[in-house]
């Protein structure tokens, strides 16, 4: 190897030492559930630094917007205004950045959450938690 090459080598691994990177925790159910009301903020966060959570936490989230949806009637009637989402294809990172510039009173969730995107899981979790947050603002359809 060449004196420059090895120089080269050796800044690219300067640099890259120096990049801060973490794995993120996993958090369970104690971190996200507060006085019994997911923590919305923190959920959102953690998802967004591409963190995990516990079996015990996703079950409590899918469980708890389970309940939320079977006190609803199949059709649900919307008032203007309202911000219609549709075919999010589990771009997790595309709906962080649409809420961050758009704020509406109600939004209405048209499916296509999952397939394609590589955080379908995420974006589930998160519109799940959001839908037992805030159970009237959120229409989400399957």
């Amino acid at each position: 190897m060449s004196f420059a090459v090895h120089q080269q080598c050796n800044e690219i691994n300067l640099l890259i030492s120096q990049i801060p990177f973490s794995f993120p925790s996993i958090l369970g159910l104690k971190d996200i559930v507060i006085n019994d009301v997911l923590d919305i903020q923190v959920i959102i966060q953690h998802l967004s630094f591409g963190g995990k959570f516990t079996t015990e936490a996703v079950t409590y989230i899918l469980q708890r917007a389970s309940q939320v949806f079977k006190q609803e009637p199949n059709v649900v009637e919307i008032n203007s205004p309202c911000t219609i989402i549709g075919d999010t294809h589990g771009q997790f990172y595309d709906l962080l950045n649409f809420f961050s510039t758009v704020s509406s009173g109600r939004y209405v969730c048209l499916g296509d959450y999952v397939d394609r995107g590589d955080y379908g899981v995420e974006l589930f979790l998160l519109l799940c938690s959001l839908k037992v947050v805030f159970p009237s603002q959120f229409v989400i359809s399957f």
